[in-house]
């Protein structure tokens, strides 16, 4: 596992959307990862999820999202307005 900083991961981020990676798609990734680690690791069918504004929340929203499709209970709270999430 290789850990990077939040300045690291914004340089990555910029770098990829640079190269035509569309966010929404990291948006996507990074949410689906959060969504298996997850319910690899759930002992229940039940998750709540915290989102904070930014694009962390936009990955946290897209990880209930994906767990909610797959069939777990999700409850989903934000800590700020809907309009300041990274879409």
């Amino acid at each position: 596992m290789n850990v990077v900083s939040g300045a690291q991961i914004k340089a990555l981020d910029r770098a990829a959307v640079e190269a035509g990676i569309p966010a929404g798609d990291l948006m996507e990734n990074a949410g689906r990862g959060v969504a298996e680690a997850v319910m690899r690791s759930s002992r229940g069918k039940r998750v709540v999820v915290v989102a904070g504004k930014g694009g962390n929340g936009g990955d946290a929203l897209v990880a209930a999202r994906m767990m909610g499709e797959a069939g777990l209970q999700v409850r989903a709270f934000t800590l700020s307005e809907i309009d300041e999430l990274t879409k």
